[in-house]
């Protein structure tokens, strides 16, 4: 029985696994190269994007027709530990029997003492029927580097007939921030015995422009 060969004398089959072979180190050289050319570089920017993230509070408020069932906060830091800038997912409900075209939340960052480091008004402008959910997302930089915590209340809801409910909180805004003149169903005065803000913190101390939406 003969076996056939190449031009050269070499056994066909030899050559094509001698072929395949040198395929094969060839492939394994290059993933190599390239995973200790990259790697240095996913190292550095695992390093440079170090996340932390904070504790956050849902503040009720009797009549609201929306409610938060979940709210995260997580701080993007510098290499020195510093925030750069706060990322925030709320997650509500419509829990009124009517539907709703948007919503506002007022989100309050604190420190360890529960102070004031930052307040801002985060918008979300979303048809939700009743019974539904959706997750808002926004994300803000100038975070005060005493940050550890976040509280967020429903603020403002405008429902699908165009009316507004308004917190009561609204009334410790001045007109230029309200966003609208009719008054829904928040408690006049009222406010949950859990929110530590308190009335008397500044109008001032409450910065909206550098906030933006975050989409994912």
């Amino acid at each position: 029985m003969s076996v056939k060969r190449s031009q050269r004398g070499v056994p066909a089959p030899r050559l094509l696994s001698s072929f395949l072979s040198s395929l094969l180190l060839i492939g394994i050289w290059t993933t190599l190269s390239i995973y200790i050319v990259v790697q240095p570089y996913s190292i550095n920017a695992q390093e440079l994007n170090k996340v932390r993230p904070i504790a956050c509070e849902f503040i009720p408020e009797p009549g609201s027709p929306v409610e938060v069932t979940l709210a995260k906060t997580e701080l993007d830091l510098d290499p020195f530990d510093a925030p750069l800038d706060a990322r925030m997912y709320v997650t509500y409900r419509n829990v009124s029997g009517r539907g709703i075209d948007a919503v506002k939340f007022r989100i309050r960052f604190t420190d360890a003492q529960q102070q004031d480091r930052g307040t801002f008004h985060g918008p979300d402008g979303f048809p939700l029927s009743p019974g539904a959910e959706r997750t808002a997302r926004w994300k803000h930089e100038k975070i005060d580097p005493r940050t550890v915590g976040m509280k967020v209340r429903v603020l403002q809801v405008k429902f699908a007939d165009g009316s507004i409910w308004q917190s009561s909180k609204m009334q410790e805004l001045p007109s230029s921030q309200q966003g609208g003149s009719q008054q829904g169903g928040g408690q006049e005065g009222a406010a949950s015995p859990s929110d530590n803000t308190g009335a008397s913190q500044p109008a001032q101390s409450q910065p909206s422009g550098n906030s933006q939406p975050l989409f994912p």
